[in-house]
């Protein structure tokens, strides 16, 4: 179960990453150094400012996700003592 929800959020972030690639109009890899197609009247300029802030961004989503997950497994743990108190005390 644990490599299942673990690869069900490597496909969530592969699909964000997607998502923040077509805004930027970047190809892929999802995730690479390089240029932005810019129109030709704008100046182009590295991407590494952006690429750095969408790694940051999934950091912070990463970091988030582990932390609702371990919410939920101690939440668990919780109702299931409780639960088995009542038990023992019927």
């Amino acid at each position: 179960m644990g490599l299942l929800q673990h690869r069900m959020r490597l496909v969530i972030l592969l699909v964000k990453a997607q998502n923040i690639n077509q805004q930027l109009r970047a190809r892929l890899p999802s995730i690479c150094r390089g240029w932005i197609p810019a129109p030709p009247d704008e100046v182009t300029r590295p991407t590494s400012l952006l690429i750095a802030v969408v790694q940051q961004a999934f950091h912070e989503e990463a970091l988030a996700t582990a932390r609702i997950n371990q919410w939920i497994r101690r939440r668990r743990k919780h109702v299931l003592r409780r639960v088995c108190r009542f038990n023992l005390i019927l």
